[in-house]
């Protein structure tokens, strides 16, 4: 027998001991469990499914721009434009939108 054969039989052992250990099986299904609630739980607290995005630029490309981007991604996108870039921080800073792009 050589040695690779010799590995994968007792790593195979090995592998079938654990996922058949009680504490396996329970911390799996704990883990499963965590993940379901961590979902359900983000879906109803979500709200809006579109991402909000501020830029500073006044001649509006920047905007145009991540809109494009965004239907290409199939993502929905509502872009607001600010004066400058403190009250773009201060928009992402109270919440009023998710991300603030500065160019």
């Amino acid at each position: 027998m050589g040695p690779w054969r010799v590995l994968r039989l007792i790593a195979g052992r090995e592998i079938k001991t654990r996922v058949r250990s009680r504490a396996f099986q329970i911390t799996t299904a704990l883990f499963v469990a965590a993940i379901a609630a961590s979902v359900l739980v983000t879906s109803a607290v979500g709200g809006s499914s579109a991402r909000r995005v501020a830029v500073t630029a006044a001649d509006g490309t920047q905007a145009a721009a991540i809109a494009a981007a965004a239907r290409s991604l199939d993502v929905d996108v509502e872009v607001r434009t600010y004066a400058d870039a403190a009250a773009g921080r201060q928009a992402v800073l109270d919440g009023d939108v998710d991300a603030l792009v500065l160019l």
